[in-house]
């Protein structure tokens, strides 16, 4: 099903693919134009405490300038993601290409990106009127919709992008580059919210579960979905033939007979 999901996908135009991304993008923006004017005026405020003052700079500011930013802000996103896609393509072309290749990798990633941020943008709107629950909850929904994307977008172009022999080796290696990273953030976040005494009780709360969570999902995905591409990939190994040597040429064999070989 999931592989069905992404093929429809690929059948639309490769530039609806492009808008996809940066309306996420831009709508992960939002809150930044939202409080721009408030960003501003603390910028005054700072600047103004330390002794310099750049109000004729800020205050000439057209008020188009927060949607500037916007803007900019969310190529700025999209180009990260295309970095990232290319970082981790590299490990698709060392796995060996199937059919489609590059192009409906790219797609496909640019629709699951898509979704990701819209998800957490729309989420992120809640730093608006409820900065608590912001700040609170976007580490691990961000936690949450990462994976799973990750994990849905891997399953879905599989079969079209990666070779069946290393269907698994391929999702190792980005499975530990990702589970380490996030681990490694964790655990450091923990220690530094549970021996710092500025921070509150929800804090360390949140804390804990991100920490369980990170744990949680590793053990999941460990015994669902790294066992089935396990098995696949054992499967396709077993089953494969090697493809059987040209035949040799008789008049090359004359040729090299003549002259002793």
């Amino acid at each position: 099903m999931i592989k069905k999901i992404y093929d429809k996908l690929n059948a639309l135009p490769a530039w609806i693919s492009y808008v996809a991304v940066f309306l996420a993008c831009f709508i992960t923006s939002i809150p930044l134009i939202i409080n721009f004017d408030s960003m501003v005026k603390s910028m005054l405020e700072a600047y103004s405490s330390a002794g310099i003052d750049v109000s004729s700079f800020l205050s000439a500011l057209s008020p188009a300038w927060k949607y500037i930013v916007a803007v900019i802000s969310a190529f700025v996103s999209w180009g990260f993601m295309e970095l990232i896609a290319a970082v981790v393509y590299s490990f698709f072309i060392r796995s060996g290409y199937r059919s489609r290749g590059q192009r409906y990798y790219s797609t496909s990633v640019r629709y699951s990106y898509a979704l990701y941020r819209t998800v957490t943008g729309l989420y992120s709107l809640t730093a608006i009127w409820a900065p608590q629950a912001y700040n609170y909850g976007y580490g691990i929904l961000n936690f949450i919709m990462l994976t799973a994307v990750f994990t849905v977008c891997y399953l879905g172009i599989k079969e079209e992008c990666v070779n069946d022999l290393n269907v698994f080796n391929v999702y190792y290696r980005l499975f530990n580059i990702y589970f380490i990273f996030e681990g490694v953030i964790t655990v450091l976040d923990l220690i530094l919210t549970l021996t710092d005494a500025s921070y509150g009780v929800g804090a360390k709360v949140v804390s804990g579960v991100m920490a369980a969570l990170v744990l949680g999902t590793g053990a999941l995905l460990y015994f669902t979905v790294f066992k089935k591409l396990k098995k696949e990939q054992t499967d396709a190994r077993n089953d494969y033939r090697p493809p059987s040597p040209p035949p040799s040429r008789g008049g090359d064999d004359e040729i090299f007979r003549g002259y002793g070989v």
